[in-house]
């Protein structure tokens, strides 16, 4: 019988033994982090825009309910809450005169220390350079970079907090400028800078009297989390999976779906570690060895991995983090240059066996007998999501026939025009089966591209033996990873 069934299992880990072949790939790894984060955690651009316009995060930081002693005084609760907040303001003289000399690049402010924490304010006259183009609007964010110094740039060392920052108005409250909202974030090595590209414009600032001659006053209002308490920030993936995330670069959260799904398939993993890479001296200048330093990572380390190494091996500027690109065409680069790292080596041809299965367009005659038929080769298959409620409806989609008559007929040789049937079916499967569902579509009366949000479901266990070709030899039979 001809099967063709995909099915979910725990992923397993890499033998032991293979690592003692790749325990170099992390060598180096703390100095190259270092380096990135010299200059504000992605000051020079990839400052996280998302603090502008929003975190997978609570918007408000969480209170701690008061707790009585036997006579009802609750004085000393309510010191324990205030002791988590703080607040500063940050005097910027001869703003307009900075923020002109500054042009498109930013100026920072001398440190402020509160909760024990040395901050900082980095103004960007024009907004951020991840902000394409650039709004014109000044960015304020807070930066711990004082303070991972002090440090030594300790790699392990975090302040998770809820901030506001005001511009402040000298003589009518009403009018200042606050921005908040979303603004959660744990300060870190290699994440230290968070804040809001867009606030008020510099004419805006003048013309409304923020400024008393020539000052901006800027406040900073901060409420570190509570760690006694069950929160996001306080959740712990490699205690509860034992595993660890991706970090959002900005707004590669497809590629972060994608790298996590190819970790966690064993044989793509063992592959990736076998490639040769020696030879090769900087990962930003390799993908293989970025994709190799990236797996290490996941596989050991103890909090989320950041993914600048392997961006920067693509080529991609800083503003290609914030632009969504297609997790389809990523996958095809990505498994090109490691088809093309893994010639003349064992591995060669690897990503093919993975990979790549094998399509039937046939075109069958209704009334004579005639059938033309084509082998297709493919590293994913693309499937319709609208109008389809599960992935067995967009098979249907995919493998329903056509029909072509009328002016539309097929020629078919030694019998001219004829009716006849057209489709697509099955021929060849591959142990790792690659589905991009078409979540974006063209819209002809807005002539734009918009998002699918239709709900789709998919079983754990996908059968597509209805879809694959009867003729294929050997018959299509097996369970696959996916």
């Amino acid at each position: 019988s001809r099967s063709a069934t995909f099915t979910t299992h725990a992923t397993a880990r890499a033998p032991p033994a293979m690592f003692g072949a790749i325990s170099n790939l992390i060598n180096g790894a703390k100095d190259s982090a270092k380096e990135e984060a010299d200059g504000g955690g992605g000051g020079d651009g990839e400052r996280a825009k998302a603090g502008a316009q929003g975190a997978d995060a609570p918007a408000k930081a969480p209170k701690k309910k008061n707790k009585t002693d036997g006579d009802g005084d609750d004085d000393d609760s309510d010191d324990e809450e205030v002791d988590r907040r703080a607040e500063c303001v940050f005097k910027i003289p001869n703003f307009e005169a900075r923020c002109k000399k500054a042009g498109d690049d930013k100026f920072e402010l001398e440190p402020i220390e509160m909760r024990g924490v040395q901050w900082r304010i980095v103004v960007y006259p024009r907004g951020p350079p991840c902000e394409k183009p650039r709004s014109g609007e000044c960015g304020f964010y807070l930066d711990v970079l004082s303070e991972l110094a002090r440090r030594n740039q300790d790699p392990q060392w975090s302040f998770t907090c809820a901030f506001q920052v005001k511009l402040v108005h000298p003589t009518d409250d009403a009018l200042s400028i606050v921005k908040e909202e979303n603004s959660w974030h744990r300060f870190k090595y290699g994440a230290g800078d968070w804040g809001f590209a867009k606030m008020a414009k510099l004419d805006e600032l003048k013309s409304k009297g923020f400024l008393v001659d020539g000052e901006l006053s800027v406040r900073v209002e901060i409420e570190e989390a509570d760690p006694t308490r069950g929160s996001y920030w306080s959740y712990d993936s490699k205690k509860a999976t034992g595993h660890v995330g991706l970090e959002n670069q900005g707004a590669t959260c497809y590629m972060n779906s994608l790298l996590q799904a190819l970790f966690h398939q064993p044989y793509f993993r063992r592959a990736v570690y076998n490639m040769p890479t020696d030879n090769d001296k900087k990962p930003e200048d390799s993908i293989p060895l970025a994709l190799q330093r990236l797996f290490y990572r996941l596989q050991f380390d103890e909090h989320a991995v950041r993914t600048r190494e392997l961006t920067k091996s693509f080529g991609w500027t800083h503003a290609d983090s914030f632009t969504q690109h297609d997790a389809q065409e990523l996958l095809r680069v990505l498994t090109d240059n490691l088809e093309t790292k893994m010639k003349g080596t064992v591995n060669e041809r690897t990503m093919q066996r993975l990979f790549r299965g094998a399509l039937l367009n046939y075109i069958d005659c209704l009334n004579v007998d005639c059938k033309s038929t084509r082998i297709e080769h493919f590293y994913d298959l693309s499937l319709q999501v609208k109008g389809c409620k599960n992935l067995y409806e967009s098979f249907d989609v995919f493998t329903q026939e056509e029909v072509l008559d009328g002016d539309n007929k097929y020629r078919a040789e030694g019998h001219g025009l004829q009716a006849a049937r057209k489709g697509i079916r099955l021929h060849a499967l591959p142990p790792i089966l690659y589905l991009q569902l078409k979540r974006f579509e063209y819209d002809p009366y807005t002539d734009r591209t918009v998002k699918v949000n239709d709900r789709h479901e998919f079983p754990l266990e996908l059968d597509l033996t209805k879809y694959v070709d009867e003729s294929a030899k050997p018959p299509v039979v097996g369970t696959f990873d996916t």
